[in-house]
């Protein structure tokens, strides 16, 4: 149970929300489509059952089943349509309101998946949602173009602060990256051309 004491009753969660999702709720469409993409509420993992009622949810204007969508598009498909497909859905998702979308629009733009290579844009894409959002995988991505000169000029000591903001926001592959960049440079932080 909860703290509320009530029991958790999964088979009736499922049912209401296939009911709901027939009638075309986004959200309970989001639910059933990672109930069958995760093996929740009891169910039996099914791909094409996840990708149908996440395809549904996201056409319903659902920001998290477009971030979904758009990275099974990205990792799982992979294909140059696909890439372009995810791009589109994490648009979409970040002008439907979800924040951290704009970390997978940098990634993309990073990368050159369902876009044009863009290093500066990735830049623009990490800092805004460094800034919107405190999110640790926004300010570790900053890091990594700063370390690394991508779409900025390379800098170890504002590589080493992302990495920092990155470890303080949940992100602990900034606190790798740190160490990684101490030995890589003896411990000098200077700017590199």
């Amino acid at each position: 149970g909860d703290e509320l004491g009530l029991e958790r009753d999964e088979a009736t969660a499922l049912k209401l929300f296939k009911k709901a999702a027939k009638l075309g709720n986004a959200a309970a469409e989001y639910n059933l489509g990672m109930a069958y993409a995760c093996g929740y509420y009891g169910v039996t993992p099914d791909k094409d059952k996840a990708i149908f009622w996440l395809k549904k949810s996201a056409k319903g204007e659902n920001p998290m089943a477009c971030v979904q969508m758009g990275l099974y598009n990205l990792y799982t498909v992979k294909t140059d349509k696909a890439c372009k497909k995810a791009f589109e859905y994490f648009q979409n998702a970040y002008y439907l309101g979800e924040e951290e979308a704009v970390i997978n629009l940098g990634l993309c733009y990073l990368q050159g998946k369902g876009i044009e290579r863009n290093p500066k844009e990735a830049v623009k894409c990490f800092t805004e949602a460094a800034k919107r959002t405190n999110s640790g995988v926004a300010y570790y991505n900053l890091g990594l173009c700063y370390e690394n000169g991508f779409g900025v000029r390379k800098d170890y000591k504002k590589a080493i602060e992302a990495y920092g903001k990155a470890v303080e926001n949940g992100e602990s592959a900034g606190l790798v990256a740190i160490k990684n960049l101490y030995l890589k440079t003896n411990g000098s932080t200077e700017k590199k051309d």
